[in-house]
């Protein structure tokens, strides 16, 4: 096995952040979930394809497909991955690198799902670097759709020709849990869908609720990924989607906290912030190895004594998670995270 300092700076090569880019930028108006859903009229195009106006998170207004039939897709976690949940054509995709073979990889597609790149039909759009998009990708494959993250509005002008680019708020304030997938649903006509997975997260809510030996209402919780620091993961992915479903309670001091954006750092000297009620611990998805045994190694590297600090590692109140299954705005995340929170109750 590397050990760990090697795996850390391999890991940091691939990329740490995954939903790193630009910081955010949009104005708005906003719905329950922070975006705008109003502004549309539908028509007809010159050709047979029913179109609708629509008003997208960097303020454009764009003629878009009401039913869209090849899109691509301007990130692959947050963008992809809540689109083929959902059904809708996703042709191709932005991906990234896998730290140990080198290949290109859509985030968690197949380890969440249990399919290949060629087998969901998903060519790699990335471009020649970071979150760029590659144009002749877009071209072949003849995308009639760009939905892109919030940050990349100036390259909107430069796909214009080739299909509407349409910049979708996905990860910054306001987004919270997987309620973005819920908006691109509304959006692009995929209601039934969603509708379908809500109830049966809805379903294993109350399955899990019913169990639980604590109030929910009276407990709070932190999500920590750490990658080469400790963070607070703050906004989107399971666990803030469930916790919140659940009825428990964010930390106090995150509450009201107009820094605690996705990712917050935490120093070594505030560690004791993290002492909540439940702690979700998780090494950061860029790591091979996500395991129990490599998270507490990797906190304790950043954080030394941390477990001995906390009275939640003390009186066994953390529940190790794998971030490749824990962070994604998708439902599949939301039924991981109440598997594993059942779990860790049953053995109470």
């Amino acid at each position: 096995m590397k050990n760990l300092s090697q795996k850390i700076a391999f890991s940091l090569l691939t990329g740490i952040l995954l939903f790193a880019g630009v910081l955010f930028s949009c104005n708005q108006n906003k719905n329950a979930s922070g975006t705008d859903t109003k502004s549309m009229s539908v028509q007809k195009s010159a050709g047979t394809e029913q179109m609708q106006t629509l008003t997208d998170d960097a303020g454009q207004h764009l003629s878009v497909p009401v039913k869209p039939k090849a899109i691509l897709a301007g990130h692959d976690a947050v963008i992809a991955l809540p689109l083929y949940e959902l059904g809708l054509p996703v042709v191709a995709s932005t991906m990234r690198k896998d730290p140990e073979t080198g290949e290109s990889t859509l985030f968690g597609l197949t380890e969440i799902y249990g399919v290949t790149t060629d087998q969901a039909g998903i060519t790699n759009a990335s471009g020649d670097g970071g979150y760029d998009l590659n144009s002749e990708v877009a071209r072949k494959l003849q995308v009639d759709l760009i939905i892109a993250s919030e940050g990349t509005e100036k390259m909107a002008a430069k796909f214009a020709k080739i299909a509407p680019y349409f910049v979708q708020k996905s990860y910054s304030a306001g987004v919270v849990g997987n309620s973005n997938q819920k908006v691109l649903a509304e959006r692009f006509g995929a209601m039934d869908k969603w509708n379908e997975l809500n109830n049966k997260h809805q379903q294993r809510l109350e399955e899990v609720r019913s169990k639980l030996p604590v109030d929910p209402g009276t407990q709070t919780f932190i999500g920590v990924i750490t990658f080469d620091k400790v963070n607070i993961g703050n906004t989107i992915g399971g666990v803030m989607q469930v916790m919140l479903d659940l009825g428990f309670k964010r930390a106090d001091w995150l509450e009201n906290n107009p820094k605690a954006g996705f990712m917050l750092p935490i120093a070594p000297e505030e560690i004791k912030k993290l002492d909540q009620d439940i702690v979700f611990m998780m090494a950061g998805y860029s790591f091979p190895d996500r395991s129990k045994e490599f998270t507490r190694e990797l906190v304790s590297k950043y954080a030394p004594g941390w477990d001995k600090f906390l009275d939640a590692a003390k009186e066994d109140r953390i529940i190790y998670l794998d971030s490749m299954y824990a962070v994604t705005p998708t439902f599949a995340s939301n039924m991981y995270v109440l598997d594993e929170l059942e779990k860790h109750f049953a053995k109470k």
